[in-house]
């Protein structure tokens, strides 16, 4: 990573690793950041979901069920890799953020750029498209509080 991150960019990312060995997966992928930003209940992403009407508990129990119907049961540790998808993901954040630090928002509409990871999936069934997840951004970051 070669960009700036926000502090709950971070997080997720660190998160990340954890959430995927506590499903029994041995990768990291873009479901487990996403999830990772669904449990910071006050980013960016977050409060973007929220103003289009979306409960992150919902979304989080969804994509769970989804992920751990086909994951061994077995906690992983240590060190895990990046998909390719998840570093491709990264690499669109970073090019989306061009000099800003790199946020939950980014990271998720970059997911959506991609649009072809499990997050995105689960978003675009819901219905939110990458037009409305960066408009509810951008009005989540203009009221006042945020």
């Amino acid at each position: 990573m070669s960009a700036s991150y926000s502090k709950h960019a971070v997080d997720a990312l660190n998160a990340s690793s954890s959430c995927a060995g506590q499903i029994g997966h041995d990768f990291i992928g873009c479901e487990h950041i996403f999830l990772s930003i669904l449990a910071i209940k006050n980013c960016s992403a977050v409060k973007a979901l929220r103003l289009l009407g979306h409960s992150t508990d919902e979304l989080s129990c969804s994509l769970r069920a989804s992920l751990e119907s086909g994951a061994s049961r077995t906690a992983v540790k240590g060190s895990l890799p990046l998909t390719q998808r998840t570093k491709k993901v990264l690499e669109i954040a970073e090019m989306s953020a061009k000099n800003l630090p790199v946020n939950t928002c980014t990271l998720v509409e970059a997911m959506l750029r991609e649009g072809n990871n499990a997050a995105a999936d689960l978003l675009f069934n819901v219905g939110v498209t990458l037009e409305k997840f960066l408009s509810a951004a951008l009005n989540s970051n203009n009221e006042k509080g945020s």
